[in-house]
């Protein structure tokens, strides 16, 4: 009885771990002996699964728990634990337990979407009831093998087969290759510092000031806004906005412009609403705010406060 029990135990051990990081769908399908199973990508290194089992009169159900070491050619490798509900019979009686295991294994892929993987590890039975048999539980080694079916309308889009279909250094193709980095194709590598702008990585600085600290009602604000950029940029938008009050922002001008690479200015001036009666604003603190904007990417943000008083 042990041996059937270490069989379907070993049932709930099987690779289908997700390699997130380049598979387009979180979801997969496992198929093995006598046993289904579903899994979802949690992120790029950890994945869970809830798998059942079926093997005569032996019921097992449990989740497993993937964490991905790394990878190599067309092959994942995986460290994982697992805990189980097992329901079976002998003789004319019922028994059920719990059994817990930790494995390591290799997931190949034939296709993006069809992994076959084998893993082993240590599983520890543990029947319940007081007529338990001295054959019953214990610890042994499972090994296991099973098939892993990815669901995803890209076929997976795994990065291990992208890098066969597309060239290494091909900018563009969304794989960093080893003759790549941030300087020559940001678009594959990113950038450590700033953000990638018609392949260019480009850091941006902004400061913004007014003429007063203090305003009177209707009084016109001066408003100066700084930028610094290590990049030129055509075609940017600078917005500014502020003083929220009454459901809206009073201030709200946006203005398009050709940012140079080094320092820029813009100077814009406002009138400022009324600070009285009825349909003015209260008196008080606002903010204004400015953004650096292009391709609807926010760049860089400052905000100021300003005070308005009648």
């Amino acid at each position: 009885m042990r041996r059937s029990l270490i069989i379907t135990a070993s049932l709930f051990i099987f690779p289908s771990l997700l390699w997130a990081d380049s598979l387009g769908s979180k979801w997969g399908i496992g198929i093995n002996y006598l046993g289904l199973g579903i899994r979802h990508r949690i992120d790029s290194k950890n994945a869970v699964e809830l798998r059942t089992n079926f093997e005569n009169h032996i019921f097992a159900i449990g989740p497993r728990y993937y964490y991905n070491i790394g990878e190599k050619d067309k092959t994942v490798f995986f460290l994982g634990g697992e805990a189980g509900y097992l329901s079976f019979e002998r003789d004319t009686s019922k028994k059920s337990g719990f059994m817990v295991a930790a494995f390591g294994g290799i997931e190949y892929f034939v296709t993006p979407n069809l992994g076959i993987g084998l893993d082993v590890g240590p599983a520890y039975i543990d029947p319940k009831g007081k007529d338990r048999a001295e054959d019953e539980g214990g610890v042994s080694l499972a090994a296991n093998i099973g098939l892993t079916c990815y669901l995803s309308k890209d076929g997976g889009g795994l990065n291990i087969h992208a890098k066969e279909d597309v060239g290494a250094d091909t900018c563009g193709s969304g794989i960093c290759g080893p003759g790549e980095d941030e300087k020559n194709c940001c678009l594959d590598c990113g950038c450590k510092i700033g953000k990638c702008i018609d392949n260019k990585c480009v850091e941006m600085g902004i400061e913004i000031s007014t003429d007063k600290e203090l305003y009177r009602s209707k009084q016109v604000a001066n408003i100066t806004v700084n930028t610094n950029s290590s990049e030129e940029i055509k075609n940017a938008t600078l917005k500014l906005y502020g003083i929220h009050a009454r459901g809206k922002y009073y201030l709200n001008k946006t203005m398009n412009m050709d940012l140079a690479a080094g320092q820029n200015t813009e100077n814009i001036s406002y009138n400022l609403p009324s600070c009285t009666g009825c349909s003015g604003i209260k008196p008080g603190t606002y903010k204004i705010q400015c953004d650096i904007i292009y391709n609807n990417e926010v760049l860089a943000t400052i905000t100021k406060d300003i005070e308005i008083r009648q």
